[in-house]
């Protein structure tokens, strides 16, 4: 029989105090853990900021400074002509830097962090100007929707409820004082006509290839087409090339008219002028080749007075038949492309095709392009022409400023929200000034996901006709910049 070992001690039994004890220990330990955890999120989150703050102020500083070079750019081009064979017109995108002549890239640093697109206000049709023949001729338009525009355009009450901008006072806009009015206007109007987006063929609409940064993107096809064919801002001053006001043909004295042009008309000439207007006014300066001018005889009309093409070529851009201080709505001859080119009166497509390859050459040349319009009759009939130049130049003072910002890819970061910014801006060339007559910008988001797999979007940049009334406003800046 075993006998039990009287010298073992009998195990203590589990207190309740230490039971307490064990169960403070882990609170206390859990606690810590997460208060850790909590610390290292908030520095984690810190930083993301941090970083996500940085790369704002570098895109704002990007944004301000490729705002500032296209100033530059615009003031230091002659105003008295423009064509795409200058520096704006190689501000394109990617190809920023290496497509500006070799002067202006080396003096010039363009931010590598956003793209940089110049284009001319010029080269489209203003809204508030053109007529429904014209209107109609833009792809995705149709007649009936052409007329139904006019007449929104022209009623009491602007369409669309965007804010007016406040612009320079030395410049009056139209009806349409905004680009949301605008797409407003044109939405009502294929509304009213039966126009369906989803129904539009390719024959109906041809989209010009859209940069990365145009606001345009997204948008309804038909919308997106005819808008981009399309402006509010364009206009001028009835300036000749020297910055003179030019000679009124309808007004001016005949002693006026032999001072400022004695070196081209004769005085023979000046007078079978002046007799013609008495009898009606020109309508335009091409009437001078092709309405019968006649000297005053004592028993009605006296001899036929001619004026040739080279005359008239030599003295277009320095007659005018208006006393407007301003034109509006001019399309410059040197910067317009084909489907605009179309819309205007009085140009059939030999006489199209020969703009073009006027405008081809001057864009691979240095050699400027002639000031104002007179060329046009090295290529157009004297009727086309009459019937072309009210509604032609061969310069502009508005220009469309579109810029994307591009973030710098993070280095060894995940999770990284990086803003993206946009901007749409209309910059006014002007006694050499340059002013900013709209700002519109508009954020995307991007996340840093890690650096194999690169950006992924998060909130795309999605800019509808709607979210643009009451974001389109003047420059926060209130246009002045570095100038």
């Amino acid at each position: 029989m075993m006998q039990t070992n009287r010298n073992i001690p009998p195990i203590p039994s589990p207190s309740r105090h230490s039971g307490i004890v064990l169960l403070v220990v882990l609170w206390a330990v859990t606690l810590l853990v997460v208060v850790c955890l909590s610390l290292g999120a908030t520095v984690f989150l810190g930083q993301s900021q941090v970083r996500s703050l940085q790369s704002q102020t570098q895109i704002q500083q990007d944004i301000f400074s490729g705002m500032a070079i296209a100033q530059v750019i615009l003031l230091r081009d002659a105003p008295s002509v423009d064509h795409l064979g200058e520096n704006w017109a190689r501000l394109d995108g990617d190809e920023s830097v290496r497509s500006l002549s070799p002067a202006a890239e080396a003096s010039l640093a363009l931010p590598e962090g956003i793209r940089i697109r110049l284009t001319d206000e010029a080269a489209r049709l203003n809204a508030n100007t053109t007529t429904a023949e014209m209107l109609a001729k833009i792809p995705g338009m149709t007649p009936a929707a052409a007329e139904a525009f006019i007449a929104l355009r022209d009623s009491p009450a602007p369409a669309g409820s965007g804010d007016t901008l406040v612009v320079p006072l030395t410049f009056q806009r139209g009806r349409l004082a905004s680009l949301a009015q605008l797409a407003a206007a044109l939405e009502m109007s294929f509304e009213q006509t039966g126009l369906d987006d989803s129904v539009a063929t390719d024959q109906e609409l041809r989209l010009p290839l859209l940069p990365p940064e145009s606001y345009l993107q997204h948008w309804p096809i038909r919308l997106a087409t005819v808008m981009s064919y399309l402006t509010i801002h364009s206009q001028q001053r009835n300036l000749d090339a020297a910055g003179q006001l030019r000679v009124n043909l309808n007004t001016a004295s005949q002693s006026h008219l032999l001072e400022q042009l004695g070196d081209i008309f004769s005085q023979r000439q000046v007078r079978a002028i002046i007799t013609a207007r008495t009898q009606r006014p020109f309508e335009s300066i091409g009437e001078l080749l092709i309405r019968p001018l006649y000297l005053p005889g004592l028993l009605g009309k006296g001899p036929r007075i001619w004026i040739d093409r080279a005359q008239l070529r030599q003295a277009a851009d320095r007659l005018t038949v208006t006393d407007a201080t301003i034109l509006r709505g001019l399309v410059n001859i040197h910067t317009a492309d084909q489907e605009v080119l179309a819309c205007l009166p009085g140009l059939q497509p030999k006489d199209i095709e020969a703009i073009l390859t006027q405008q081809q050459q001057w864009e691979m040349t240095v050699e400027p392009p002639f000031e104002g319009i007179g060329w046009l009759l090295d290529v157009l009939s004297e009727e086309s022409f009459a019937e072309v130049c009210p509604y032609v130049t061969s310069r502009t003072q508005q220009f469309r400023l579109e810029i994307q910002s591009i973030p710098a890819k993070p280095e060894g970061t995940v999770g990284v929200i990086i803003p993206n910014r946009r901007v749409l801006a209309v910059l006014e060339r002007d006694r050499g000034r340059c002013h900013v007559l709209l700002w519109l910008d508009w954020r995307q988001t991007t996340f840093h996901v890690d650096n194999d797999f690169g950006y992924v979007r998060l909130f795309p940049a999605v800019l509808r006709p709607v979210t643009m009334v009451g974001n389109e406003r003047p420059c926060p800046t209130g246009g002045r910049f570095l100038l």
